[in-house]
């Protein structure tokens, strides 16, 4: 078949979404398909040997955000964001003759009629609560709808009025394994004598962050601690001014977007890994890979998060904006060596029954198989 794998961000942000059009890119192409991404033009890349990666020029949503009119607009200025990718990247899209075009954001639902008249089915794949006014009739355009996760799927279904097919998020098995770090090695991180609390994620309020930061400020200073923040986004001020105000320069590290080749390393250094967000996530796929990685995870009882982290199981489940609560179950693992063990070697296991990009891979390639079925089929007369 041939494939695009149609997402302005995949080339410009390192993120779940971006993460999940690089790897099921790989995995379709290793089954032989013809693969294209079609994304923005940053700098973002990975190795995916036999796929394509075409490039095209497109105006930033904070560009957009810049003028008055559009200032409060978020959704607003994504969709401009996405629609002025557009005029450079739709027909080039299009001359590749795809089977398949696959969405990855409602807001390109517009592409739709446009593939459909060059003769190419349209996937729309939910990986988040993206809506905006008149996503509704544009979602119409999809011929098949997936969802990354049960939870997706269920806001997917009360929004378009459809059903759509779950297939999960996944991680990269061959990369994220458990790690055995030297003292050398973890100081890229932490002191020798810190623990090493983790997040990884964009910088958004919904994230959550700012109240791992919170819990920190219950540990210390009794416990020499250190929280290690990976990830970039517009809240990242804000949590920096959150510290200073708390008093932990010397606890919090920023680290910035962490390559993702880099991230097994990462997590291997962290003594326990936390996902705090309390809204729009989706799947965890953080706590998917440090889960992989054998590490203790701790998740807020949002529910986006309850396929990946089932309580006392394969992590910890804490009420959502609760520091106090996040501090304590953070202080059981650091405490019970044995639990953060046993919680990690079942996560392992657990992640690994239900969401490697094998497994993916084989759902959505389902998908496509009968749509382009559906498409030659002969008509009886």
């Amino acid at each position: 078949m041939n494939i695009v794998q149609y997402n302005l961000t995949t080339t410009t942000k390192e993120g779940g979404v971006e993460t999940f059009v690089w790897e099921l890119s790989r995995h379709l192409a290793r089954r032989g398909h013809t693969v294209t991404i079609i994304g923005g033009a940053g700098t973002i890349s990975r190795s995916v040997p036999a796929v394509r990666v075409l490039r095209f020029p497109f105006v930033e949503r904070m560009t957009w955000r810049a003028f008055k009119p559009f200032r409060r607009h978020v959704e607003l200025t994504k969709l401009l964001e996405r629609m002025s990718l557009m005029p450079a990247a739709v027909p080039n899209a299009l001359a590749l003759q795809p089977d398949l075009l696959h969405l990855h954001k409602p807001y390109d639902f517009v592409v739709g009629p446009l593939a459909h008249a060059a003769g190419a089915k349209v996937i729309y794949h939910g990986h988040g609560e993206d809506f905006y006014p008149f996503d509704q009739p544009l979602s119409q355009t999809a011929d098949a709808m997936l969802s990354c996760s049960g939870y997706n799927a269920s806001t997917l279904k009360a929004r378009y009025h459809r059903e759509p097919e779950v297939v999960f998020n996944g991680f990269d098995a061959e990369l994220f394994q458990p790690q055995l770090l030297d003292a050398n090695e973890r100081s890229h991180w932490l002191q020798a004598d810190e623990r090493g609390i983790l997040f990884v994620g964009r910088l958004q309020p919904w994230k959550g962050v700012q109240y791992a930061i919170q819990a920190l400020r219950l540990l210390v200073p009794q416990r020499k601690l250190r929280l290690l923040i990976s990830g970039a986004g517009t809240y990242r001020p804000t949590l920096e001014q959150l510290v200073a105000r708390l008093g932990l320069q010397g606890q919090v590290t920023f680290l910035g977007s962490t390559p993702h080749a880099q991230m097994p390393q990462l997590y291997a250094a962290a003594d326990v890994v936390v996902g705090t967000s309390f809204a729009s996530e989706t799947f965890g796929m953080a706590l998917c890979e440090a889960l992989a990685c054998a590490r203790p995870v701790i998740a807020s009882d949002w529910l986006g998060f309850q396929e990946v982290v089932v309580d006392g199981q394969s992590g910890l489940v804490v009420p959502a904006q609760n520091p106090a609560a996040l501090a304590a179950a953070i202080e059981r693992i650091l405490d019970d060596p044995a639990l953060g063990r046993q919680l990690a070697m079942e996560g392992r296991r657990h992640v690994h029954r239900l969401f490697t990009w094998e497994a993916v891979t084989d759902r959505v390639e389902a998908v496509y198989q009968r749509l382009v079925s559906s498409a030659t089929r002969p008509q009886c007369s």
